[in-house]
């Protein structure tokens, strides 16, 4: 992994919404992610159990979930924290839960959320407070064709150029029970996802750096910028220029 491979498999930010927001994430998340709400509240729609998060409050979500959220407020705001790499000693797998936090697992989330550039003190922060929290945290039943997916998609991402063989090869399954795989766990295609990867690349680099258009379609292996514009509004309903237009919502 080089060293925009090791940047983009983080992605710090906060988001700020004016009144009630929902997102879909109905296809399921790339990679884990932290939340803590500091207005606002939000109700997590996950698969038909909900999930209610208020302000202070610290939560969780794992990949491969797929929710709904509900924000409700005059000024919503919430810090974000997503990750592909879990450290931990053992492979057990968490769901949607809010984390409780110790004193020191408030110090290391204050002092992250100064500064959300990806350096090596940032990231040293997220993976301290993980430590804290994780002790504390409730696992779930294995579901080892989820977590198979979440590595499929983890490969795909640190990985832009693969090719359907290649996943199936790097999972030891077979091309047709790859694709019964993402059609069974992730209602979706290795090839669709592979571009729903590239394009949420592509968004994070749209809104975070100056990079131009056919810079990053070139970057995320598009075979041109007509086409990364193509399905960037497939996916996201929005051109380029949209998506930088709105880059703090």
């Amino acid at each position: 992994m080089d060293n925009i491979q090791f940047c983009n498999s983080f992605y710090f930010a906060t988001f700020n919404f004016k009144n009630r927001h929902h997102t879909d994430n109905s296809v399921g998340t790339l990679c884990h992610h932290i939340g803590y709400i500091k207005s606002g509240s939000a109700a997590f729609d996950v698969e038909g159990t909900v999930y209610t998060f208020t302000a202070g409050d610290v939560f969780y979500t794992p990949p491969g979930c797929r929710y709904h959220s509900y924000w409700e407020g005059e000024n919503i705001c919430y810090d974000s924290y997503a990750f592909y790499n879990f450290v931990q000693h053992h492979n057990t797998s968490y769901g949607v839960q809010k984390l409780v936090m110790s004193s020191h697992a408030w110090e290391l989330l204050a002092a992250l959320s100064e500064n959300k550039q990806i350096n090596c003190r940032t990231v040293g922060l997220l993976f301290e407070m993980l430590y804290e929290v994780l002790p504390h945290m409730t696992p779930t039943v294995r579901d080892q064709s989820r977590e198979m997916l979440s590595r499929a998609r983890a490969y795909m991402r640190a990985n832009i150029d693969c090719t359907v063989p290649t996943i199936a090869r790097h999972l030891g399954i077979s091309e047709s029970a790859l694709y019964t795989l993402f059609r069974e766990k992730g209602n979706t295609t290795p090839i669709t996802e592979k571009n729903r990867i590239r394009t949420e690349m592509a968004v994070e680099l749209l809104q975070t750096t100056d990079l131009s258009v056919e810079e990053i379609s070139s970057r995320l292996s598009f075979s041109s910028a007509a086409y990364f514009r193509k399905v960037l509004f497939a996916f996201f309903g929005k051109t380029p220029r949209e998506m930088r237009k709105n880059k703090s919502i």
